[in-house]
């Protein structure tokens, strides 16, 4: 198999080697890529925790999980060689969700799309991580 080289800013790889940190933040303008390597960030999470079933990535308002989030994970999976249908699909109703099909064997990891206006409805769920 040959390696795949990704383009990703530096505090991806800074996220993804801190071992110590419970809560990190980005800040940047609008269109610098803060989606992007959120997602790439979440993408390597889900291949750490793999075992786990489901994970949350959180968007400020239910549009943007539509028109931003689930778009620019799925352009990053594909840059990963990741194929829709064979590794991971995309559920859009009645909640939206991202499934990957063979992270594991056993279980099917599933990313779900939460918007932030209705926090109240986050509830009993248990996540291997957020983003």
């Amino acid at each position: 198999m040959s390696a795949i080289n990704i383009q990703a800013s530096w505090w991806v790889g800074e996220a993804i080697t801190d071992r110590e940190s419970s809560v990190s933040a980005v800040t940047a303008g609008l269109g610098s890529g803060k989606t992007h390597g959120l997602c790439q960030w979440h993408n390597y999470l889900c291949k750490e925790n793999a075992e786990c079933n489901f994970s949350g990535f959180m968007e400020p308002s239910f549009q943007k999980v539509i028109d931003t989030a689930i778009p620019t994970y799925q352009k990053v999976l594909q840059s990963f060689c990741y194929s829709e249908g064979r590794d991971y699909k995309v559920v859009k109703s009645p909640y939206p969700k991202i499934v990957y099909l063979r992270l594991h064997k056993r279980v099917k990891h599933e990313v779900h799309f939460l918007s932030a206006e209705t926090p109240d409805k986050i509830a009993g769920v248990e996540y291997s991580h957020g983003s």
